[in-house]
Formats: structure tokens, C-alpha cells, sequence
């Protein structure tokens, strides 16, 4: 099932992303809330494991991203993702670990995001392979 969507949105908390899911629910959008049990279950971990992913269909994306942005025009919580690149919005939480070098430069990278107000994330897109934080 969560084959056919795409992430649009990341959400640390689920009831951030509960209310967005409602809402486009509200407007015949289908709507998958990806890693939503993990973090309840543990909420310590949304970082760790990217957040909450409001995931919609393929053909729905434009039409939610339309509604997020505007309901969400000043709010920090909600990023819309897609990459800078090429565009696409098939992004996921980029958590690769190719050496010795770049589980230390992990580590560190989620060891500094604890101690900040508004923690950055490593993201992927599987379209163009492009890494980028937002």
C-alpha cells in the first residue's frame, strides 16, 4: 500500500500529523501516515527515524502540497519536501552509513541535533539520488 505514496510532509509529533491527515482526508485525499506506530511507541526516536511521513498518492500530490502550504504558510513544524534538484517529492530520511568515517560524522550530526531548538535532517531523493539537510 505504501508503495503508491510519496512523503509530502515530515512531523515530529503524531498529532501534528493526525490533524493534517484529517484535514485532507476532509478533501477526498488518501492519506498514509509512514513510521506513525514507531514513534508513538517510542517518541524519543522521531528523529532517529526521520519523523512522521504524511504520505499521499502520487496523483494527489500537487493538490495536498497546495493545501499544507496554505495552511501552514509561517508554521516551522510542517516541511514540504521535495529536492532542490530536480523537483521530485519521492524524498526519504537519508540514514546511509558507508564507513567508519560516515557513521562518526552520523553520530555526531545526531548528537548536535539533540541539543538544538530546530534539529536539521539528512534527506534523499530516490529519483536523483541528491543528498541535501532541510
Amino acid at each position: 500500500m505504501a508503495n503508491n505514496y510519496k512523503t509530502i510532509a515530515v512531523y515530529e509529533y503524531s498529532y501534528q500529523a493526525q490533524i493534517l491527515k484529517g484535514r485532507l482526508e476532509a478533501d477526498g485525499i488518501s492519506v498514509y501516515l509512514g513510521d506513525l506506530y514507531s514513534v508513538e511507541a517510542e517518541p524519543g526516536a522521531s528523529q532517529a527515524m526521520g519523523g512522521i511521513k504524511l504520505k499521499v498518492k502520487a496523483e494527489d500530490v500537487i493538490r495536498a502540497k497546495h493545501i499544507l502550504s496554505s495552511l501552514n504558510n509561517n508554521d516551522e513544524d510542517t516541511q514540504c519536501l521535495s529536492c532542490p534538484q530536480c523537483e521530485s517529492v519521492d524524498i526519504e530520511h537519508d540514514i546511509t552509513v558507508n564507513g567508519t568515517r560516515d557513521l562518526w560524522a552520523n553520530l555526531k550530526h545526531f548528537f548536535s541535533n539533540l541539543l538544538l531548538d530546530n534539529p536539521k535532517m539528512q534527506y534523499r531523493c530516490t529519483n536523483c539520488n541528491t543528498k541535501f539537510i532541510q
